[in-house]
């Protein structure tokens, strides 16, 4: 079963005082602050007012602990304030205050001091690339392996940073460390990604700078063989929708980083393919073949706007463009006399609409979706009347799709009214008109998942359930008793900028996306992508992952417990008698299963629903719930 985020997943962290004994409890020291939970290792990190605890969840004891002064200058973990702890998903690294990274297997404290301003993680390779604050306009770049549980290089860079990349900064939540945008990884363990107004490209085992220029980019890609990096210039925008191409290509070796060439483009880059061992970059006019190091394959352009497609075939090259195709062969040249038809059931403006907005794309036996920043548009591909257009806007309406079931959610988020819609031509689902229902708080609505009857989707304080045909079956709100002081834990994925979190649906960021608990793509702003020109990105194969992972893992049992469905959620709530609990709910129900009684407005506590555990503070316990 697969579930998908909407904009990141959100752990509550919360006290208990529950009704029924604890199946284990960990007696602690000092003052029990808080709870943490890391997905991955399985490990609940305790908080005193003295020191960090990590707990061994399987034999009940603690297994290591890390006093505060050994973490750094941390203000809120040190006082009475409420502390920044992040998770780096799929790792077992968590994030303190944005400044101090420790492991939470063993306690080990692998960065601390200066501020983490991006991460990203390196599955290749299980490590995790982090990029600090330095001194004076420099950025220490510190690559964390997972198997060691240590930093195997660290190197400091001169890197320029523009408004633009302040104004990223001031808008990121609370500060929280996003990851790099457009990373690359390649087989000779090259890493090249951009940063600020610099182009880099380093030598991942060793942490050496092979290159470091000041460049205006827009995006980076490789070639198939991975022998060049292609900088493509412009501006990468405050979230890809908005990012711009200029009309330049310049082409770096990835292991020397000298500049091959520089492509100069008639019109602004629009897109690219790698095929039959070239590159084809369509431009907003043209279209034309490179070879790898960037120079022209073909004799002449193919000079048509509309280019949606480019095919191998053994004559040569099949060019789709307007609603017509041409055979061209090795060099480019036209083999056909004249242009076939191609039935298609959109026109030339729909196809200027695609291109100019950008857009992401559902394809069905039935017909494709494709999505906007600004609308939704389906093209049936048998009947022309099926086709509909439906407006969206990025800033009122969540998306989210779930790959195995392909099914597309889409809110529509009103003032006390929202919109439901569930697509999927394949099933039939296709509505025109939504389904009216009242969200108490949409913008938290984090959770799409499928279930055996139907798909449940949920915030914190919230769930709706639908039937396989996307009807709404029943939905609930549970108040929270003091919801004003409730802390929410951050999800440090590297998707916590919706528009990377859209980005993942077509694999750009989900390197990184989701967490055990949270198995798909992430969700957030439509249309934060145009496919062409992003094709080609690695997808994360998240179980060969796992597989692979497994001895990084505190108990490598743990990762039998992720293949299994999940089929409850938790909601901390009170009755109207004022008592409070800790709700189990059925998803495809909505039954409720079991309830743990508190006494508590602010309780302390985690839930880890892949091996179904409670972890609470009880006074000076870590007490340790099994759930059944």
């Amino acid at each position: 079963m697969k579930r998908n985020l909407f904009y990141a997943l959100l752990f509550v962290s919360l006290t208990i005082n529950a009704q029924r004994k604890a199946d284990n409890s960990v007696a602690l020291e000092n003052n029990l602050k808080e709870v943490y939970f890391n997905a991955f290792s399985g490990i609940p990190v305790v908080q005193s007012n003295k020191e960090l605890i990590g707990i061994d969840p399987y034999q009940g004891k603690v297994i290591w602990k890390q006093p505060m002064t050994s973490l750094g200058s941390l203000s809120t973990l040190n006082g009475e304030g409420e502390a920044v702890v992040n998770n780096i998903n799929n790792t077992p690294f968590i994030i303190l205050e944005n400044k101090t990274l420790l492991d939470t297997r063993n306690g080990n404290v692998l960065l601390k001091g200066n501020k983490i301003e991006t991460f990203q993680l390196l599955p290749e390779i299980f490590a995790v690339l982090v990029a600090t604050k330095g001194e004076k306009g420099e950025k220490a770049f510190s690559m964390i392996d997972m198997k060691s549980s240590t930093v195997k290089w660290t190197s400091a860079l001169k890197v320029k940073t523009s408004l633009l990349d302040k104004a990223i900064a001031l808008g990121s939540s609370e500060g929280t460390p996003e990851s790099f945008r457009n990373l690359i990884y390649t087989k000779t363990h090259k890493i090249a990604l951009m940063y600020g107004k610099s182009i880099m490209i380093l030598d991942a085992k060793t942490g050496k700078v092979v290159l470091n220029d000041n460049i205006k980019t827009g995006m980076l890609f490789t070639d198939s063989k991975e022998q060049n990096l292609f900088v493509v210039e412009g501006s990468p925008g405050l979230v890809p929708e908005l990012r711009s191409f200029s009309d330049a290509v310049l082409v770096f070796d990835f292991n020397s980083g000298k500049e091959v060439t520089k492509i100069k483009l008639d019109d602004n880059f629009g897109w690219h393919k790698d095929i039959d061992g070239k590159i084809f970059i369509k431009t907003k006019g043209d279209g034309m073949m490179y070879d790898y190091s960037g120079k022209e394959a073909w004799k002449n352009k193919f000079g048509e706007k509309r280019i949606y497609s480019i095919e191998k075939t053994p004559e040569g090259y099949l060019v789709f463009y307007k609603n017509e195709k041409m055979l061209l062969d090795n060099q480019g040249k036209k083999i056909w006399k004249k242009a076939e038809k191609v039935a298609l059931n959109f026109g030339d403006d729909d196809y200027d609409w695609l291109e100019d907005q950008g857009y992401t794309k559902y394809e069905y036996n039935a017909g494709t979706i494709y999505v906007t920043s600004q609308a939704l548009r389906y093209f049936d591909n048998k009947d022309k009347a099926k086709n509909f257009k439906k407006t969206l806007s990025y800033k009122s309406n969540l998306v989210s799709f779930d790959e195995e079931t392909k099914a597309l959610l889409i809110i529509e988020c009103g003032v006390g009214s929202e919109g439901l819609f569930l697509y999927n031509p394949d099933k039939g689902l296709l509505p025109k008109k939504e389904q009216s229902i009242s969200i108490k708080k949409p913008g938290f609505l984090n959770i799409f998942e499928k279930t055996s009857t139907g798909y449940f989707i949920s915030s914190p304080w919230e769930y709706i359930i639908l039937n396989d045909k996307g009807v709404i079956v029943t939905q609930k709100y549970y108040s929270t008793p003091g919801e004003t002081g409730r802390k929410l834990l951050n999800v440090a994925s590297g998707i916590l900028d919706t528009a990377g979190a859209a980005s993942e649906l077509t694999g750009i960021t989900n390197m990184v996306g989701g967490t055990p608990e949270a198995l798909g793509n992430s969700m957030g702003v439509p249309g934060a992508t145009t496919d062409q020109a992003d094709k080609g990105v690695k997808q994360f194969k998240r179980g060969e992952y796992y597989t692979e992972a497994s001895s990084m893992l505190y108990n490598p049992n743990r990762l039998n417990a992720f293949t299994q469905t999940n089929d409850y959620a938790f909601f901390f709530t009170k009755d109207k008698e004022g008592n409070k609990f800790l709700v189990q709910v059925e998803k495809k129900s909505g039954k409720e299963i079991d309830k743990l009684k508190f006494e508590s407005n602010d309780p302390k506590y985690v839930v880890d629903d892949v091996e179904k555990r409670v972890f609470y503070i009880n006074k000076n316990n870590l007490d340790i719930f099994t759930i059944k």
